[in-house]
């Protein structure tokens, strides 16, 4: 009894020594290829069922590509066929693979999009000069610099990104009446939502080297939240969203250092008063 007894821990020890891992019913989705012909899914695995003949041999392939990843023939099936949990790879933000099923005289094909799980309270920022060129410290966020006078001529709009990887929208720049509003307009057909904002707006050169940290003091807001310039002729604005979104649903990161935004960091940085320079 003893003996046995030590069989099982044993035998789970060397099931996860070999990479097994049993798949959880939260992480697979079943595929169904005598009904549907495409499925997306943020699942790892799949389980593969439909209504075969009785006592029929069974045989289910996934490929992809022309890459065979998966193929097994299952005897003498019940006519409710159901497969073993088979796990699908990710690479990037989505893999395709064909999922084939074959029994007598018989052939089904399904389409398997498998996709990144959506991503939540990710954080997506305002392209624009990074921030480590204003403040000295390591950071993947961007910050804004604005002309005050030509935003009162006309709006600035300016992509977001997420950690350099995805684009999430824009943000479009404002002034009305001596009043600056940042305004995010999300992408077209995405699932993009916002569940905070924070605006950070420095008038000085000296506040803007304290932006992304607890040392700043400049005006704190939030999106759609007019705030006054006063007779500033430049602003530093970092721009910091809350957001969640599935990033198969977006397209590659905006380019984050725009042309000129240097430029205006030199000028923000001459115009100002003595003492506010830093």
């Amino acid at each position: 009894m003893r003996k046995h007894s030590l069989m099982i821990p044993l035998l789970s020890l060397c099931l996860l020594l070999l990479g097994f891992r049993p798949a959880l019913a939260a992480d697979v989705c079943k595929v169904t290829p005598d009904t549907v012909s495409f499925v997306e899914t943020d699942k790892s695995y799949i389980r593969v069922s439909c209504d075969v003949q009785a006592d029929a041999d069974v045989q289910v392939t996934v490929l992809l590509g022309d890459q065979t990843v998966y193929q097994r023939n299952y005897a003498k099936c019940a006519e409710k066929f159901q497969s073993e949990d088979i796990y699908l790879r990710l690479d990037g933000t989505q893999t395709i693979y064909t999922v084939c099923v074959d029994f007598a005289d018989t052939s089904y094909e399904t389409q398997v999009v498998r996709k990144v799980s959506r991503l939540t309270g990710n954080t997506a920022c305002a392209t624009g000069i990074s921030l480590k060129t204003i403040t000295g410290q390591k950071s993947w966020l961007s910050c804004t610099v604005l002309d005050l006078k030509a935003l009162e001529k006309e709006d600035e709009t300016y992509p977001v990104h997420a950690s350099n990887a995805y684009t999430l929208g824009d943000i479009t720049f404002s002034l009305s009446k001596g009043r600056l509003t940042a305004t995010y307009t999300p992408p077209e057909d995405s699932d993009v939502t916002v569940a905070s904002s924070q605006v950070d707006i420095a008038f000085t050169p000296l506040e803007a080297r304290t932006l992304g940290t607890k040392r700043f003091r400049g005006e704190h807001t939030s999106l759609d939240t007019p705030v006054s310039v006063g007779d500033a002729a430049y602003a530093c604005v970092l721009v910091q969203l809350k957001v969640s979104y599935t990033p198969s649903d977006l397209p590659a990161s905006p380019k984050v250092s725009l042309e000129g935004q240097s430029d205006r960091w030199e000028e923000m940085q001459q115009s100002a008063p003595d003492g506010s320079n830093g």
